[in-house]
């Protein structure tokens, strides 16, 4: 995904973008497209007018495996474009005499922003956390304990949200915008899921992880959970359900179809 712009903030959805062919972003290996995403948001930003609305207004969203995310250096170089400021921090403790909270100490702490020229007032990263890269489990991958700790560095606000809760997941989507709008640093959202299927047609992870996919087996599909939690809140019928799932399996068969004819334009680049 390369950003979105939106006319009325927060959140309204005007134009969506992916990366080219070429350059597509699997998740767990081709990190390398992050920074190109970055720089064509700012780029686009620059000739929009360079304002700080155009800065609001185009927003890079990078997509982020958890294996990738906190073990592929190019990740943390795109991250690192920025500059050292300070910013004073003042530090509290509770006093029970007047039973609140006074100042206790005054500290100079950095506040990270963005560098000149290649500041795009923050990216919403979001990683797609199965808990598992290609076959190795996340304690023979990384020695932290959550895959979006690199993010700790940069003085981020990260979000761990449920991905079986879409209403979850779009909240999550939702403040991390707010937040970027408002305070212009880079966002993550760590996405807890799990991969049903192998990394690719060839790969059988009942050999590598045979109990994590025994409990996958049983587990019904994130679409399945939302749907009967609707039933189950009055908010949908079954008939309606059933017109929803119709209609977005029929707008992805067209589409599909439509993208055998599709030929790009110089402009896509």
């Amino acid at each position: 995904m390369l950003f979105y712009t939106t006319n009325k903030l927060p959140l309204l959805v005007a134009l969506l973008l992916s990366s080219p062919n070429p350059l597509r972003d699997s998740l767990r290996s081709s990190q390398c497209v992050n920074p190109l995403v970055v720089g064509k948001a700012r780029a686009k930003q620059f000739y929009c007018g360079n304002r700080p609305e155009d800065t609001q207004n185009v927003v890079p969203i990078l997509l982020h495996g958890d294996a990738a995310f906190a073990g592929q250096g190019v990740v943390y170089e795109t991250m690192q474009v920025r500059r050292s400021e300070e910013r004073r921090t003042t530090i509290y403790r509770y006093s029970a005499i007047t039973n609140n909270l006074l100042p206790f100490a005054s500290l100079l702490t950095p506040k990270m922003a963005g560098v000149p020229d290649f500041n795009t007032g923050g990216t919403v990263h979001v990683i797609v956390n199965n808990q598992i890269g290609f076959t190795t489990n996340p304690i023979n991958s990384r020695s932290t304990p959550y895959c979006s700790d690199l993010g700790k560095a940069f003085d981020c606000p990260i979000f761990h949200v449920n991905g079986d809760d879409p209403l979850a997941v779009s909240s999550a989507l939702e403040t991390a915008v707010e937040w970027r709008h408002k305070w212009g640093t880079d966002v993550i959202i760590d996405m807890i899921c799990y991969r049903r299927n192998g990394h690719n047609e060839l790969d059988q992870p009942h050999f590598t992880q045979p109990k994590l996919y025994q409990k996958i087996d049983k587990h019904p599909s994130t679409l399945d959970v939302f749907e009967a939690r609707l039933l189950a809140d009055g908010v949908l019928t079954k008939v309606e359900t059933e017109e929803v799932r119709k209609f977005t399996l029929t707008s992805y068969e067209k589409d599909f179809e439509a993208s055998k004819t599709y030929e790009s334009k110089e402009s896509d680049w």
